[in-house]
Parts: structure tokens; C-alpha cells; sequence
């Protein structure tokens, strides 16, 4: 019995040449039944026309636009519009090794027991390797929050753990460029806004989300003039759904 296919789901906005990276190095080591399901949230660059060009020339890609959708709720999409049973979470701004996805094959018969989780050594998140999941076990949970822009994987995390364990599996089966992925970030405005008042959903602590600031001064300024009022904002807002139904979340 062959090994079962599967879906790799992924939201984007504007990542770009790092989308690109993903499908030309993920695609030609899919079988003719896995698939890659993308959820553009309105991209302006080439991003999206890359895309949509790669989905006319091979239908196991399947790009769905839909402008201004935050990530949670482009995370919950593409695994609803999944067509396999097992989906694979993970960012858009991985460029995948030749064996990753034969690796990724070898973690899919762990699933009896419950979902994985892919923990990547590349940095020092966690999260950053993403999930590997059955369609039940997402369905038990009713997926990802979709009113988080960040977060939405912590959160995703707490709920799972709530149904029992979920064993971290080593995968370091792709690379992405950090470094320049935190260039971007770390002198946008409407980044510290969001990834602040969505900590304050979270309950986490807003000492713990200014720490990768401490040192920088213009990311300290942000912190100060942008993160501070968000976060207060955030904590008038209903808390996250993980938060909402077992407690504070991590500091």
C-alpha cells in the first residue's frame, strides 16, 4: 500500500521571491495526488500572478485570492479546501530540500496517535516548522482562529494539547532566509500593531513580546509608540479562543 497523498496549505501576502521558493522547490517532488493549496490575501507584487500562472499549468496547485484576510483565517481556508485527508502546515517562505518531502512521508504514519508537530532548528521559534495533521483532528478542534493575524499557531497549539500530547518531531527538511525576513518586519508599523494586540488576545505577557526589540532603537521606538497602545487595545478585544476556553496563555 503506497503512502497516503497530502495537502501542503499555506497563507501569503506579498512574500515574494520566498512563495516562489516554495512551489518550485516543493512541486516536483509531488506525487500526482498531493497537492499544494495557497490562500493569497490580496498580494500586489508578482507574487500572485506567479502563482495563479503555476495553477493553470498544474492542478495539483490550487490558489485561492481573498484580499485582506488575516492569517488564521487563511490558514483555516486552505486546509477546508484541502482534498486529502492528511494536510501539512507550514509558511510560504520555505525553500524545501530535495528530500523533504519524502521525510514528510515517513512522519505520516504517526498520525494514528495525534497530530504532529514539525519543529525546525533553523530558529530558535518553535513554530516555525509547522503541522502536520488529519483532517479529524482539525475538524475536533474546528480549526484555526480566524480573527488572529498572529499567534494563530500558539493558539491552534493550546487547543490540540487540549484533546492530549503532541509529540515535537525534528524537521529540517527546508530552509528560508531569517535574516531578511526579519529586516522586513522589524521597521513595520503595521507589524508591532498587529503581532501586539493579538499577544493581548493571547494573555501573553507585553514585556515577553517586546524582548526581540530591547537593544534596537527603532524597533524600540515602535515598541513604545505602536506596540504599547495596541496591546492595550488588544486586551478590550475578545481573547482568543484557546485563552477563552482554558486560561491565560504563555509569558
Amino acid at each position: 500500500m503506497g503512502a497516503p497523498p497530502i495537502s501542503a496549505c499555506t497563507t501569503h501576502l506579498n512574500d515574494w521571491p520566498g512563495v516562489r521558493n516554495f512551489v518550485e522547490s516543493l512541486l516536483p517532488q509531488l506525487g500526482p495526488d498531493d497537492e499544494i493549496v495557497v490562500v493569497d490575501a490580496g498580494s500586489e507584487g508578482p507574487s500572485r500572478a506567479f502563482l495563479e500562472d503555476v495553477a493553470r499549468r498544474d492542478e495539483r496547485v490550487k490558489v485561492v485570492v481573498d484580499p485582506g484576510c488575516l492569517r488564521g483565517a487563511g490558514r483555516d481556508r486552505a486546509w477546508r479546501l484541502a482534498k486529502n485527508q492528511i494536510v501539512l502546515h507550514c509558511d510560504a517562505d520555505r525553500t524545501w530540500r530535495p528530500d523533504g518531502w519524502a521525510r514528510l512521508r515517513g512522519l505520516a504514519s504517526r498520525l494514528r496517535a495525534g497530530p504532529v508537530k514539525l519543529v525546525s532548528p533553523l530558529t530558535e521559534h518553535q513554530g516555525c516548522g509547522g503541522w502536520l495533521l488529519r483532517r479529524d483532528q482539525l475538524e475536533r478542534v474546528d480549526g484555526y482562529d480566524t480573527t488572529l493575524q498572529y499567534f494563530e499557531d500558539v493558539d491552534l497549539d493550546k487547543r490540540l494539547r487540549g484533546h492530549g500530547p503532541v509529540p515535537d518531531a525534528d524537521f529540517d527538511a527546508y530552509s528560508f532566509d531569517d535574516k531578511s525576513k526579519m529586516r522586513r518586519i522589524s521597521v513595520n508599523v503595521r507589524y508591532y500593531r498587529e503581532m501586539f494586540r493579538d499577544g493581548a488576545r493571547m494573555r501573553i505577557d507585553r514585556d515577553y513580546l517586546a524582548r526581540p526589540s530591547r537593544g534596537h532603537l527603532r524597533r524600540t521606538l515602535l515598541v513604545w509608540f505602536v506596540g504599547r497602545p495596541a496591546y492595550r487595545r488588544g486586551r478590550r478585544l475578545p481573547p482568543a479562543r484557546s485563552v477563552a476556553q482554558s486560561g491565560p496563555g504563555p509569558t
